[in-house]
């Protein structure tokens, strides 16, 4: 059986001035994830693969270095059917308002959202 595979990526940021937090969306109106579908050639260097599409967006200033972090091989809170692999990479930037083809969407851990569950399995695997 083969496996179609989609990376997921959470990318959460906080502007400190305001105390605000965020997670990269590819809608302004809704928490969409970012999702990259690799080539097998993509898959040798898997980490430049997410770190380019993520450079890409604009999504850090340029002194910022992505650091990728695999926080599950197949996430029990993305919804998919039975043949998606579905890994998700997490991230933690700097806030840098100015990012291309994406949006910053506020979030409050106090305040249910689709994924929630998987923005808490986040920050407890990066710290």
């Amino acid at each position: 059986m083969n496996f179609e595979v989609k990376i997921n990526l959470v990318v959460l940021s906080t502007d400190l001035p305001t105390n605000k937090k965020y997670i990269l969306s590819l809608s302004p109106d809704e928490i969409i994830l970012p999702t990259l579908s690799p080539s097998k050639k993509d898959t040798i260097n898997i980490n430049k693969y997410v770190i380019d599409y993520l450079q890409s967006l604009k999504v850090s200033s340029h002194n910022i270095i992505l650091v990728p972090q695999i926080i599950s091989i197949d996430s029990k809170y993305i919804d998919s059917n039975m043949e998606t692999l579905n890994p998700v990479f997490g991230f933690v930037v700097d806030y840098f308002p100015n990012i291309i083809d994406s949006y910053w969407n506020e979030f409050d851990y106090t305040i249910p959202n689709k994924y929630s569950n998987l923005i808490v399995e986040v920050v407890q695997k990066i710290q």
